[in-house]
């Protein structure tokens, strides 16, 4: 931070780390503190290394800030490790715990931020009355023909406007994910989840993905337009890389969903209102080659939807053992041939 500087103020940064991504954190670090030196913006850094095999890591967390001294050299940055069981929503609500306070800006730990995103989440959060505020996500451009789908999915320019949450990079001002104690206190969502849900994935918690049941959530709870994305604070990431990489992101999402609706049907329908689909009407409007680029996208999809549900089935007659739902995509993690 810039000397004799009277700060903007000072804001909470929630980074949940996982051991795969000791790849990326220095280059989600840097662009952090680039982005809050830009914006005058102080920082309370808390990672939270979910899992049992995290020193990778977090030793590279402690070797970014041993490097570059910024703890050192200035008052306005402060950073702290806390730990957790595995999950992405154990860690966040263990450092909305730890820090007791809701507000809490979360950021994933593989990617980068533009230099004027801090500031303008920052104006935002103080401006906006949305409950939950997230950053624009756009991809890197990135070589090869699946990284293509997914930076003409990203672009956004086929789709109907997205009403969700992107929790790349995110403020949530009500925070109401229910923990596997509380889902489980009550006898119906606990016969449901022994019944119709244990069978088809592997490990805990009960709720992994962080965007879904917060859009269904605050959605019912407040009503369409609670959720607004920060269009000029930009963050972003490698695309997928792997069709199976893909293909797992899609099992993940769509297994989310599944538990939702059986665990709190009354989100059903902010569900399906929240659910994206291609806009037809900007189709023709597009270039041949993106044209032809999209339809192999559906046909991706279609092609995932068959194998989902054959999956689905074989858990079901239990012939098939289940998969952990949340496995790490490695290509996101590589940034060795970003443009």
């Amino acid at each position: 931070m810039k000397k004799n500087r009277t700060l903007y103020r000072r804001i909470i940064i929630g980074i949940p780390c996982r051991d795969q991504e000791a790849a990326t954190i220095a280059l989600t670090l840097g662009s952090l503190i680039e982005s809050a030196e830009q914006a005058n913006v102080g920082l309370r850094i808390v990672f939270c290394l979910n899992g049992d095999h995290v020193a990778r890591v977090e030793s590279k967390i402690r070797e970014f800030f041993r490097q570059t001294q910024i703890l050192n050299t200035s008052a306005s940055i402060a950073s702290e490790i806390i730990y957790s069981k595995s999950g992405l929503v154990v860690a966040q609500a263990a450092i909305i715990k730890h820090c007791k306070a809701s507000d809490v800006f979360f950021l994933d730990a593989d990617c980068i931020l533009d230099v004027a995103a801090i500031g303008e989440m920052v104006k935002a959060y103080e401006r906006s009355d949305a409950k939950i505020l997230y950053a624009q996500p756009l991809d890197l451009v990135s070589r090869g023909f699946v990284a293509r789908l997914h930076n003409l999915y990203t672009s956004q320019i086929f789709l109907t406007k997205r009403k969700y949450l992107h929790a790349r990079f995110f403020v949530a001002k009500d925070w109401c994910i229910p923990d596997d104690s509380e889902i489980l206190a009550s006898q119906y969502r606990r016969q449901i989840y022994f019944d119709k849900i244990r069978k088809f994935y592997r490990g805990k918690p009960i709720l992994l993905a962080d965007d879904i049941i917060l859009s269904a959530i605050i959605t019912k709870k407040y009503g369409m337009g609670s959720i607004r994305c920060v269009e000029k604070a930009k963050v972003y990431a490698k695309p997928i890389g792997k069709f199976f990489e893909w293909y797992r992101v899609y099992r993940r999402t769509n297994l989310e969903i599944r538990k939702i609706k059986l665990l709190y049907p009354e989100y059903t329908k902010a569900l399906a209102d929240l659910k994206r689909k291609t806009d037809w009407s900007k189709f023709q409007k597009q270039s041949k080659a993106l044209r032809l680029l999209w339809v192999a996208y559906l046909i991706m999809l279609r092609c995932f939807k068959i194998y989902y549900q054959a999956q689905c089935a074989l858990y079901s007659l239990n012939i098939l053992n289940p998969a952990e739902q949340w496995p790490t995509s490695l290509s996101t993690r590589d940034y060795s041939d970003k443009s």
